[in-house]
């Protein structure tokens, strides 16, 4: 999954048997170099209003500890 390749990144390492994937290891004294997209399309396709585009973040490309 998306998630499981990211958590790898940040992690730096595959997790170990039974290490439970928690959301804190994006939060351990890291930057992430990561791959932005813009959300300009509802579900149906069709253009939404400006006010309601958004970007979010498609893919972790790299991560280094600081």
């Amino acid at each position: 999954s998306r998630f499981y390749r990211a958590w790898v990144i940040a992690n730096g390492e595959h997790p170990r048997k039974g290490r439970e994937m928690t959301l804190e290891i994006f939060l351990e004294g890291q930057l992430f170099e990561v791959e932005v997209e813009l959300c300009g399309r509802d579900s149906d396709g069709k253009p939404k209003p400006a006010a309601e585009a958004y970007s979010h973040v498609k893919r972790v490309v790299s991560s280094k500890r600081v």
